[in-house]
């Protein structure tokens, strides 16, 4: 178990909701996150869609203030659940709506759940979100709260139906700072991401959820966005950004599952560790 940290959580926040002005979904800003995760998708180049992941930029600042009210402790991206009711297109206006739905003590730390709902301009859910950051070494007296949504994806078995390997650049942390504006400083620079035990740059983990989610589209969707309906997965590792790194993801179609086809996935780095695990996706038939 990781060594005891000064991490302080207010358990009387869980509940509140925050809420967002409106936010514009543009051509401009779709494009540049598929420019910053490599997917060349034609939809999304041009600028016909939003690709899947991007629906984590236009809540960021809502749900990190939210989860910031429970506690300001740094915190890794742990796992992520995202449930796609309508996509995101450019010229939609949407409203984010954070809500700190559980703080759980667990084996190694303390995980923060929040549910983030993304409204449409008239008022109809285009998607919903639970993130869960972790804090390492921490502790807190006793859960509380709700945990995420569990998915009944069974364990992997047998041979991959694809294997997709996807190589990232060496600018690709900078590039998706732009794109996202997620500036944390252990993506960007060496002392930083050393400070906290990493030999290099860390990949941010809504980039490295993008990367398999780019992964799942191609294998499972045939290509099409509109297609998936949800994608979970747990951050198991950091990706490093060492020279040649690339996120192999491994897919598997499980059947029907809640009227969608079911698949798991998980995915590793250039040196075969497991980078993503529990990866959970649902598409349209």
């Amino acid at each position: 178990m990781s060594a005891a940290v000064d991490a302080r959580f207010d358990l009387s926040r869980i509940g509140e909701r925050l809420e967002s002005e409106e936010i514009a979904i543009t051509e401009e800003a779709t494009r540049r996150f598929a420019a910053a995760t490599n997917d060349a998708n034609p939809d999304l180049v041009a600028g016909r869609l939003a690709p899947p992941v991007y629906a984590v930029v236009p809540v960021l600042p809502t749900m990190v203030a939210a989860k910031n009210a429970v506690s300001t402790a740094f915190a890794f991206h742990g796992e992520h659940d995202l449930v796609v009711h309508e996509p995101l297109r450019p010229g939609m206006v949407v409203r984010a709506a954070a809500t700190v739905v559980g703080v759980h003590q667990r084996s190694a730390g303390v995980a923060t759940v929040v549910h983030v709902e993304t409204l449409t301009d008239d008022g109809p859910l285009a998607n919903e979100q639970w993130f869960t950051s972790f804090v390492a070494g921490a502790s807190i007296d006793e859960s509380r709260g709700e945990e995420a949504p569990a998915t009944d994806a069974p364990a992997p078995a047998g041979e991959p139906a694809e294997e997709l390997v996807l190589p990232l650049d060496p600018d690709q942390t900078r590039r998706f700072a732009e794109a996202s504006d997620d500036w944390d400083a252990y993506t960007l620079d060496e002392d930083a991401a050393r400070a906290l035990g990493f030999p290099t740059v860390i990949v941010h983990g809504t980039c490295t959820m993008a990367f398999a989610g780019r992964a799942v589209v191609q294998a499972a969707c045939g290509g099409d966005v509109r297609k998936l309906r949800r994608l979970a997965l747990r951050l198991s590792r950091p990706l490093t950004l060492i020279p040649g790194q690339t996120l192999t993801t491994r897919i598997r179609h499980v059947g029907a599952r809640h009227g969608s086809e079911g698949f798991t996935f998980e995915a590793t780095d250039l040196k075969g560790d497991l980078v993503i695990k529990n990866g959970w996706a649902e598409v349209a038939p």
